[in-house]
């Protein structure tokens, strides 16, 4: 975990510290909640500085890149203009749900003709009418007109596989369920957005940006 990790390093001096964040959002839960740590351990060791390289939301390369791994989806599986669906983690956010939507319309305009349709969803939500940004959820999606058969492309706007995303994550199970309830149905699963070149390139160059005097 960071945090200790930078306990550690305050023990040895260190008091100043620059973060790559590899996160899909920065102003996310993620990325908010460990800003307020930084902020707190600062506060409760006298003070250090902190900040954080562009990333790979400043740099705008997430529709490139979700545009780049639905192509090949396509190629791979032979499909002819399947309907996209992007998804996000969801959560309490408005800003996260914001660049999920601004990052599907802008792998939208590159992809063009090559799909038929695009949509937005969320894996989950929060309760409550004012976190409506995260919907629809995945599993809803899959089940509306457009999405609920044939070949669909499931682009998720996650970075590495884990306990959502990737072949034993959440998002697999819902597409399984999804296709178990309708024969008709077969989702297909872009790869992830952090594993692409272009998001090593991102980071790096914002790195370098970050450096310069």
């Amino acid at each position: 975990m960071l945090i200790p990790w930078v306990r550690a390093q305050l023990a040895l001096g260190e008091r100043r510290f620059l973060f790559i964040p590899f996160f899909v959002s920065p102003q996310g839960a993620v990325g908010s909640a460990l800003r307020e740590e930084l902020e707190v351990l600062s506060a409760e060791s006298g003070g250090f500085v902190f900040g954080f390289t562009p990333g790979l939301s400043d740099k705008g390369v997430l529709g490139a890149i979700v545009a780049g791994r639905v192509r090949e989806t396509i190629a791979a599986k032979g499909l002819l203009r399947p309907p996209v669906v992007v998804v996000d983690h969801g959560g309490p956010s408005r800003i996260s749900a914001e660049l999920r939507d601004g990052v599907a319309a802008d792998a939208l305009s590159r992809l063009g003709h090559d799909i038929r349709a695009m949509a937005v969803s969320s894996l989950e939500s929060p309760d409550g009418p004012e976190f409506g940004h995260n919907r629809p959820l995945f599993a809803e999606k899959l089940g509306s007109p457009g999405f609920d058969r044939g070949d669909v492309v499931a682009a998720p706007l996650f970075l590495s596989p884990g306990r959502h995303a990737g072949p034993a994550g959440d998002l697999a199970a819902i597409a399984a369920a999804a296709e178990a309830g309708n024969p008709g149905l077969r989702i297909h699963f872009a790869d992830l957005v952090g594993t692409h070149p272009l998001a090593l390139d991102a980071l790096g160059r914002g790195l370098e940006a970050a450096l310069r005097p």
